[in-house]
């Protein structure tokens, strides 16, 4: 969990820990937005080739 320190609104209480735990999280979140978005962009080019032989 984000300790208090983290979403004080006090700068100088950000900490390393805080920061490293924030990097982390948005990392994990651009992993799985681009997994989505691969995921999205087959279904698109299979319906799309199903379009074509239909």
């Amino acid at each position: 969990m984000l300790s208090s320190k983290c979403l004080s609104k006090d700068w100088h209480c950000f900490d390393i820990s805080c920061s490293l735990k924030i990097y982390k999280l948005l990392t994990t979140m651009c992993r799985i937005i681009n997994v989505l978005n691969n995921i999205m962009n087959v279904m698109a080019l299979y319906n799309f080739f199903l379009w074509i032989s239909s």
